[in-house]
This record gives C-alpha cells, sequence and structure tokens, in this order.
C-alpha cells in the first residue's frame, strides 16, 4: 500500500464529472467536423464549454497537486482533448461520415430531386437542398446536395460529378458562382459564393 492520500470523494467524484464534461465537449468537437466544412454553431458552443470545463479542471488539478499529490484523475480531461486534436487534424470525423454516407449520397444524388424541401438526413448529413448540375457542352453534369452545418453565409456541401467539373456561371468580379475541390472518387466538396 502506499502513504499517498487518494483524495477526499468530493474531489475524486468531481473529477470524475469533468472528465466526463470534457468527453461530451470532445464529441461536440468531432460532430462540429462532420460536414465538408466545419459546424460553425456547434464548434462555437464547443469553444465556450471547453473555456468552461478547462477552467475547473485546472482548479482540480492544482487542488489534487497540492493536496493530495496526485494527477492521474485529472490527467483524463487531457487525454481526451489530445485524441481529438489529433481526430480533427487528420480529418476523421469527415473521413468516416463519408464512408458511412456514401451509399445514401450516391443513391440521393443519382435520383437528384431538384427540390428545396425540408431539411432531411441522407447518411450522418443534414442535406436541406438537391440541385442537378447541368451537362455543359463538354457533358459534364451530375448533382449538388447542399450541407447544413458548415458555412457562414455561403451554401456549401458535396458534389456528385462523375465526369468532372463542369464549367460554372460567373457570380460577380469573374469569379465562379460554385468552387470544386476533389474531395473523394466522383465527390466534390462545394463553396457557393454568395
Amino acid at each position: 500500500m502506499t502513504d499517498r492520500p487518494r483524495g477526499a470523494p468530493w474531489w475524486v467524484g468531481l473529477t470524475i464529472v469533468v472528465a466526463a464534461l470534457a468527453a461530451l465537449v470532445c464529441l461536440l468537437v468531432l460532430w462540429a467536423y462532420v460536414p465538408p466544412e466545419r459546424n460553425y454553431l456547434y464548434f462555437g458552443i464547443a469553444q465556450g464549454a471547453v473555456l468552461a470545463v478547462a477552467a475547473v479542471w485546472l482548479l482540480l488539478g492544482l487542488v489534487g497537486w497540492a493536496k493530495y499529490r496526485t494527477l492521474r484523475l485529472t490527467a483524463i480531461a487531457p487525454v481526451f482533448a489530445l485524441v481529438t486534436a489529433v481526430l480533427v487534424s487528420l480529418s476523421i470525423p469527415s473521413a468516416f461520415a463519408f464512408a458511412v454516407s456514401e451509399g445514401a449520397l450516391t443513391a440521393t444524388a443519382e435520383e437528384c430531386p431538384d427540390v428545396d424541401t425540408a431539411e432531411r438526413r441522407v447518411g450522418l448529413y443534414r442535406v436541406w437542398h438537391t440541385m442537378p448540375v447541368d451537362p455543359d457542352a463538354a457533358g459534364h453534369g451530375g448533382c449538388v446536395l447542399y450541407v447544413r452545418g458548415g458555412g457562414r453565409v455561403d451554401g456549401v456541401g458535396l458534389a456528385y460529378l462523375p465526369l468532372g467539373i463542369p464549367n460554372s456561371y460567373t457570380h460577380y468580379a469573374g469569379r465562379p458562382d460554385i468552387e470544386y475541390s476533389h474531395y473523394d472518387g466522383d465527390w466534390y466538396q462545394f463553396t457557393q459564393v454568395f
């Protein structure tokens, strides 16, 4: 046995609660990175929550070290934060969401109704609008799926373009109306400039 104090029950309980809150905040951050572009609403909420949880965690860590000479329990929350940072930096949340949703996205894109309907779930994505991309002179066409959550002002989402990026219309000052970047296979991430 060790002579090291284990920590008062209130300290142990509160440290476990803070670790659980840190896990929830980390899950919220991961969920914010599911859409092709970060969900600013969820990310903003997570930022505020992270500051509150970090302040309580720091206080508990100082008490744990000064009074009980232990940091084991307080090490749990930073591990969650580190794992979350690594997953986000490697784009794991969006890659996972796309891998799980690709079949449903492809089925929706192949049907591609031009409707501005109520939001619907397609795989892990909330799609609020689908729109066919008319073939251009080179025969490039496909479907764009506007995804809820990403983008602050501009429309964002995923485009199914099996024949490649079409020549897009210009919006203003010669800028393209929709900017595409390759995502995976026949899929492209897009931003519609408003």
